[in-house]
């Protein structure tokens, strides 16, 4: 029996193969298929044009494969709604307005780690229910764009609208972040271990934002005002930081400001926090 053949298949898990180099085009006739993982096959260069034909769809996870470019095949997948990339030597990710002339409309989740991502540039054209953005050791990216789109929102807003849960961890050469502008209905954001940032932009603007948690050092200015965040309720800083950021953050004096000490406590209370917000 040929793969394409399992029609009511709703899980598939491909994996531990030191010789996969290909599959079969008949992925795409699995109609009914709505999860897909595909690991340690570190020789799979590439998925098959057909995987574009999986139009239920929901989550792919593609860990440890020889992929270096983004697959086209999947921008066709309209009814995904997480990607998790892992271990994966892509080398650029350029996901603008009608880069392939398709848009997943219905991406909620975005996890990357160590890839070998130079830059992401990404806009609401492209991922308007876009609502998590996870990066973790990515050690070649240097910049995240949110590219010019003609969406806006009832605010008037340009950017990505719907993002709520930006987690950047150990991403070393990152130097530039997108103004927080952007970012109208973020939450929560996590920034640790990018010693290249040396400033956030915008923050003012995250009227719904509720932790902020930044393990990293800044030079003057660091972090804008923090004026309007009315729901913010927690703010940890790296101990070095704190002084840089003291007179930003006056407005919000009823918050509470803790300092994070050692890097085990850090990873910790990182890790306890992440796994709070994506529960």
């Amino acid at each position: 029996m040929k793969i394409g053949q399992l029609s009511k298949l709703e899980k598939l898990v491909i994996g531990q193969s030191d010789l996969l180099a290909s599959l079969p085009s008949s992925l795409g006739d699995l109609s009914s298929l709505t999860e897909l993982l595909i690991g340690s096959c570190d020789k799979l260069e590439y998925l098959p044009d057909s995987t574009g034909r999986l139009v239920l769809l929901e989550k792919l996870t593609m860990m440890n494969l020889g992929v270096k470019s983004f697959p086209v095949a999947v921008c066709q997948l309209t009814n995904l709604k997480e990607l998790s990339i892992t271990e994966c030597p892509i080398s650029a990710l350029d996901l603008g307005a009608g880069s392939f002339g398709y848009s997943l409309c219905n991406l909620k989740r975005i996890s990357l780690r160590e890839t070998e991502l130079s830059k992401i540039s990404i806009s609401e054209d492209y991922f308007p229910s876009l609502e998590y953005l996870f990066l973790e050791d990515n050690d070649h990216i240097t910049e995240i764009k949110v590219l010019p789109t003609t969406v806006k929102d009832k605010r008037g807003i340009v950017g990505l609208v719907n993002l709520r849960f930006l987690v950047i961890i150990n991403c070393h050469k990152l130097y530039s972040l997108p103004t927080f502008a952007q970012f109208p209905s973020l939450q929560n954001f996590i920034l640790s271990g990018c010693i290249e940032v040396k400033k956030i932009q915008g923050l003012q603007h995250c009227r719904e934002l509720e932790v902020l948690r930044a393990e990293t050092s800044w030079e003057e200015p660091g972090i804008e005002s923090l004026e309007s965040p009315k729901r913010l309720r927690k703010v940890v800083l790296r101990e070095n930081t704190r002084a840089n950021v003291d007179g930003c953050i006056q407005s919000i004096q009823k918050c509470p400001v803790e300092t994070a000490r050692g890097q085990s406590k850090m990873r910790r209370h990182l890790h306890t926090l992440i796994k709070k917000i994506f529960s």
